[in-house]
């Protein structure tokens, strides 16, 4: 028996505005602070950059629109545990989950855990999170589940 595709749909409950908050979450100095350069000359958006899942949850008062967080963080929290946080915190906060891991476990705890669209670490990564951003802002995001592999 095959099952009906699922569709996640989302939009920022605003309407776009210079500025909104985006948080990027990677322990590796070097992806982040690509990531958050890539992001800052190509969107709209004022993007804060973290080290850890810690210091995300410590600045969560900023309400960021999207955080772009990492799976592996090496520290006392990993990735899932601070999205549910993050949820906990605040559930209108979309979580796109990044990571290296091309499994497709990975990519459902994450969007079992409330994540709404999983980045493999690629040559295409920094596009697909500026597009996954600019569709949240335009009312367009609709992402098929079954399609992530």
């Amino acid at each position: 028996m095959q099952h009906a595709p699922q569709y996640k749909k989302a939009k920022i409950d605003k309407a776009f505005e210079p500025e909104m908050p985006v948080f990027v979450v990677d322990d590796d100095p070097a992806y982040l602070n690509m990531l958050g350069f890539y992001l800052k000359k190509n969107t709209n958006c004022k993007v804060y950059c973290y080290f850890s899942g810690e210091e995300c949850l410590q600045n969560i008062n900023l309400n960021p629109r999207v955080i772009v967080l990492d799976y592996y963080l090496n520290e006392n929290m990993n990735g899932i545990e601070v999205l549910k946080q993050i949820k906990k915190i605040n559930p209108e906060t979309e979580v796109v989950m990044l990571s290296g891991q091309e499994t497709l476990q990975v990519a459902t705890d994450s969007l079992k855990s409330g994540a709404f669209s999983y980045v493999i670490k690629d040559r295409q990564a920094f596009y697909s999170i500026r597009k996954i951003i600019e569709d949240l802002y335009n009312g367009t995001a609709s992402y098929d589940l079954g399609r992530l592999f």
